[in-house]
């Protein structure tokens, strides 16, 4: 998926994320995307001077938002936790269906 406009970032990748079943749990973005909607995103508390990465900033219109200074610059990747990929790996060993995996989000 490419979004072009930036100022509707967000409402694109939440009509986006709502076509997909199951619904994604996170989003990783980069340090790029993360100046363009950090207004939008609702921060958790910084409890450690420690950084890892990816390293969880906050919440996005459901999502936990982590962000990782490796992606590239343009990119966001929406993923499904542990729990849901070892569903959807169960789900496609019993029923033949397509394993769910990791998204990337190009933004032009």
């Amino acid at each position: 998926m490419k979004i072009k406009n930036n100022d509707s970032l967000v409402d694109e990748l939440v009509n986006f994320t709502n076509s997909i079943e199951p619904k994604p749990n996170f989003i990783i973005i980069s340090i790029n995307v993360y100046n363009v909607i950090e207004n939008s995103i609702q921060h958790s508390e910084r409890v450690s001077s420690e950084i890892s990465f990816p390293h969880k900033i906050g919440y996005l219109v459901g999502f936990e938002v982590y962000i990782d200074i490796h992606l590239p610059s343009d990119r966001i990747v929406v993923s499904w936790n542990k729990q849901s990929m070892r569903d959807s790996k169960i789900e496609s060993i019993l029923s033949n269906i397509d394993v769910l995996s990791d998204i990337e989000i190009d933004i032009f």
